[in-house]
């Protein structure tokens, strides 16, 4: 564990970094110093001794409130936009082939609605997939799995978590570790980070999982 100084030192290496001045910060507390020393009537003066530990600890104060404020605003940045960014793809469509072995919903049976959808899924027109699988009464589990995957990539993301959420708990799904992986991700971009990190856990925690060093790799990113 950093010691207090080590933060300390940390947090105005970042400050100075962001165009910030230590200098005008011990100026400012300086004549507040004076101020305090020279206010008060010769009957009334206090200690010189009480004067200084006031200002030590303001000083204190302020360099630890520097270090918090400007290790937060970096921690934030890192855990949602350049993660997400680079560990998201959209999963590919195999609504009508197989998974892992596990035959899928046959051709034969899927909506001229979800049929639409899958082109629109494919061409990358995900607000459009939405839309129309949404208006389909009765989804399969996979189809609703795409409507997941359209809503995260378009950046739709309570509904996103929703659907992820509700999948993962259905027994002997076929893309229950794909919709695991991806509300991991759609905790990650509506910066829910304790929510992701729980997700990515239950991952490791998972014997086979196909994203298991990814999940790692992440958990160990959100963790510095």
């Amino acid at each position: 564990m950093n010691s207090l100084d080590d933060k300390a030192k940390r947090g105005l290496e970042d400050f100075e970094a962001q165009g910030g001045s230590v200098d005008d910060i011990i100026a400012t507390l300086n004549q507040r110093a004076e101020q305090l020393l020279t206010s008060d009537s010769p009957k009334k003066k206090r200690p010189l001794k009480g004067k200084w530990v006031i200002v030590i600890l303001l000083l204190l104060i302020a360099l630890a409130g520097i270090y918090f404020l400007w290790d937060n605003q970096q921690t934030e940045a890192i855990d949602s936009d350049r993660v997400f960014a680079s560990y998201f793809e959209p999963f590919p469509n195999v609504l009508t082939d197989t998974y892992r072995g596990h035959e899928v919903t046959p051709n034969e049976t899927i909506s001229e609605g979800v049929s639409t959808a899958m082109q629109q899924y494919d061409n990358q027109e995900f607000t459009e997939a939405v839309s129309t699988l949404s208006r389909e009464s009765d989804l399969s589990d996979e189809a609703r799995f795409y409507l997941g995957m359209s809503a995260l990539a378009s950046g739709q993301t309570r509904d996103a978590v929703g659907i992820f959420s509700y999948l993962i708990d259905i027994d002997q799904f076929s893309m229950k570790d794909a919709s695991q992986w991806y509300l991991a991700l759609a905790h990650i971009q509506g910066d829910d980070i304790d929510s992701a990190k729980a997700v990515l856990q239950n991952i490791i925690d998972t014997e086979g999982h196909y994203k298991l060093n990814d999940a790692r790799d992440i958990l160990k990113t959100l963790n510095k």
